[in-house]
């Protein structure tokens, strides 16, 4: 059985073989360009030019005179619009979380065509906000605003509902003066520098006479579904979709929303045999595991127990991003390789928790009879790192921590703590924050190498 992107591949390498330099491959993420790229070279036994293959980021950006603006500095400069327009004392700090959320709001606005003046007009006026719901009852009005806030951290809840409503009828301006300062300086977000291509389209645009084939989208936004008919209408766009099990085309199943409309709207020009049974069900296996390490433990034996295979046709989904460490462990030896396509939040990482300690090292220390004493509990999560058991031999941590114990050692001496070079490092003070960091910045350089204190 061929996989979807296999046989995209199979069929142009067949039928445009001579031609493949003149398309241009798009897919939703660069992922799968990667395993396209793989697949039409497995087919091609000679020598052939390869298409271009872009993500549908790159190719509008491709089409704008715009570039896309760091992440950082869109939050500088929406900070700095933001204390203009509503709260000239704003601390960076609180307000970052409000700009990310507004960055991702503004970028959906331009990537769905919202008229942002009449979205985010003044809906102070009570007539306004009781004609919104007025074919919805007490609880469901309720339902409704509990759910829009749902995305805001619990513990912000209330400080981010009222923040919220006192910034609604200045958040045009600030979308405005946003956008209108990006362009002076040549740059953009991705849903700005999205809408300007289809808004300002003209046929300059394509420096090129390439067709574009697009290739495994689903839930179109709206710059997305105009750019495909504008494309097409041009005669330079080919459409395949992964529809080919029975399930996504149901109407009676919601996953099938998109693909009545996208298989009308943009058709293929080549028939694609999708390899799939629309009346085969998938055989699915359930293991009982308690907690995230006997998860993945179930991975590890299961994993185990496959036979050796192309292991590019395996993957690995999690319901929970705080198990990825956890699965990376569980990797059986005979996998050699893996492609982790989610992130890892910061927060997450083992530098994140020693940093944390560090952090609490600096707080609790105190100063008795001229000596400077570390409170234990800092130290003994330290002790116990796992980083910093990678570069100091295990009988020392041991040591340290049965004397902690056995003494029943609320504060720690600092001179107890400095018989190797990287706890001496670890358990020293700071006078001043600049000091801080050149030690923090030491001990890191320290454990990137494993073997330097063995």
């Amino acid at each position: 059985m061929y996989s979807f992107l296999q046989n995209i591949a199979k069929v142009f390498y067949e039928k445009e073989k001579d031609n493949l330099r003149q398309l241009v491959f798009v897919f939703p993420n660069r992922r799968a360009g990667i395993f396209f790229r793989h697949y039409l070279a497995r087919y091609s036994k000679t020598p052939v030019f390869s298409p271009q293959i872009q993500t549908i980021s790159e190719l509008f950006e491709s089409l704008s005179p715009y570039a896309q603006a760091d992440r950082i500095d869109l939050i500088m400069r929406l900070f700095e619009i933001y204390r203009k327009n509503v709260r000239e004392d704003e601390e960076f700090d609180d307000f970052v979380y409000w700009g990310q959320i507004l960055l991702s709001d503004f970028s959906e606005v331009d990537q769905q065509l919202v008229d942002a003046r009449s979205l985010y007009a003044n809906l102070r006026d009570q007539r306004d906000i009781d004609r919104l719901f007025a074919a919805t009852t007490e609880e469901e009005k309720q339902q409704s605003i509990a759910i829009f806030f749902r995305g805001f951290q619990k513990e912000h809840q209330n400080e981010y509902r009222e923040r919220f409503h006192n910034i609604w009828s200045r958040l045009f301006p600030i979308y405005k003066e946003l956008r209108e300062q990006l362009a002076s300086d040549g740059l953009a977000y991705s849903g700005m520098l999205q809408r300007y291509v289809v808004e300002k389209w003209n046929e300059g645009m394509l420096q090129e006479n390439k067709t574009f084939v697009f290739v495994g989208f689903n839930a179109l936004t709206e710059v997305e579904r105009r750019l495909f008919t504008i494309l097409k209408v041009a005669g330079k766009a080919d459409f395949y979709w992964d529809y080919g099990s029975s399930f996504l085309t149901d109407n009676q199943n919601r996953a099938s929303f998109f693909a009545e409309e996208n298989l009308r709207l943009f058709p293929s020009h080549y028939e694609i045999d999708n390899g799939t049974s629309t009346n085969q069900l998938p055989a699915v296996s359930l293991i009982k595991a308690q907690g995230g390490v006997g998860q993945a433990q179930a991975l590890f034996k299961t994993l185990d127990k496959c036979a050796e295979q192309d292991w590019t046709r395996t993957g690995v989904i999690l319901a929970d991003e705080t198990l990825i460490s956890p699965v990376l462990n569980a990797i059986p030896p005979k996998i050699s390789a893996v492609n982790v396509t989610m992130g890892l939040a910061f927060t997450l990482t083992p530098v994140f928790s020693l940093l944390t300690y560090l952090k609490q090292l600096e707080q609790m220390q105190a100063v008795r009879s001229g000596e400077t004493v570390f409170y234990y509990k800092p130290v003994v999560g330290i002790l116990k790192h796992q980083y910093i058991r990678d570069v100091v031999d295990e009988q020392v941590l041991q040591a340290l921590q049965q004397q902690i114990q056995k003494d029943n050692l609320i504060y720690v001496p600092e001179a107890m703590l400095t018989g190797n070079d990287v706890l001496s490092l670890v358990f020293s003070t700071s006078p001043t924050t600049k000091d801080l960091l050149e030690r923090v910045r030491l001990l890191l350089l320290s454990l990137s190498d494993t073997e330097a204190y063995r």
